[in-house]
């Protein structure tokens, strides 16, 4: 009896040829054994045994999901408690196999995870990795300043908890700056860091600067007194 139950086999093409394939109901090791008897009685009864070991392969799974969008940091890891164990593993329904179960660098998607035996037994599950939210910036729209004067910008984001905004002109992580503008355009370029230390995508703000004033005045003059 196998750790299913009672065990059913089927013999093909029958149980009473020397060469018969057979087929089992349930997972174990089994002794097959063909009995030869004499109709005529002259010669002895006589029996051989066979042990067949019927595998069936299974797993569990266990996984983390991407750390940041679009990152590729995912795991699997698959647990084998078949008959006899896997040997082989795959997260691409088999295409391509190793002998760990642990597999990492995945990004988010559906994965075909398959285990197999040496017998060439397998079990497949499908394991979904999600990304988190992406860290999204905004940003001060562009602006205009006068020559040599001072332009504020700022950012905020979302898709985290804090975050830490790295200005291309500045080592300070704060939300909003203030810098003098002398070049006409000057181009500003931000991104945000999450607590978890995903980065949003850059954005460029563009800072230009009004004409020059151009003033005109009448020459000296000389009136006559009152």
């Amino acid at each position: 009896t196998g750790p299913g139950g009672a065990p059913s086999f089927v013999y093909s093409a029958s149980a009473d040829i020397l060469t018969p394939t057979v087929t089992g109901s349930e997972p174990g090791l089994y002794e097959h054994v063909l009995y030869a008897s004499d109709p005529l009685d002259i010669c002895p009864d006589d029996s051989d045994t066979v042990l067949v070991l019927y595998s069936k392969e299974k797993h569990t799974t266990a996984f983390t999901d991407p750390l940041c969008f679009g990152s590729a940091d995912g795991t699997i890891t698959v647990t084998s408690n078949g008959t006899i164990g896997a040997d082989q593993y795959s997260v691409d329904g088999g295409t391509t196999w190793q002998t760990s179960n642990s597999f990492a660098g995945l990004t988010s998607g559906a994965y075909t995870v398959m285990s197999m035996d040496i017998s060439g037994c397998t079990f497949t599950s499908t394991v979904t990795l999600t990304d988190p939210a992406e860290v999204v910036i905004t940003t001060s729209p562009d602006t205009t300043v006068c020559q040599n004067g001072t332009a504020t910008v700022y950012a905020s984001a979302t898709g985290g908890t804090t975050y830490e905004y790295h200005w291309d002109f500045t080592g300070d992580l704060g939300a909003s700056q203030s810098l003098a503008i002398s070049t006409d355009p000057t181009l500003v370029t931000v991104f945000a860091m999450s607590d978890l230390g995903c980065p949003s995508t850059a954005e460029t703000i563009t800072i230009n600067m009004y004409d020059p004033i151009t003033l005109s005045i009448t020459p000296n003059d000389s009136i006559c007194p009152g």
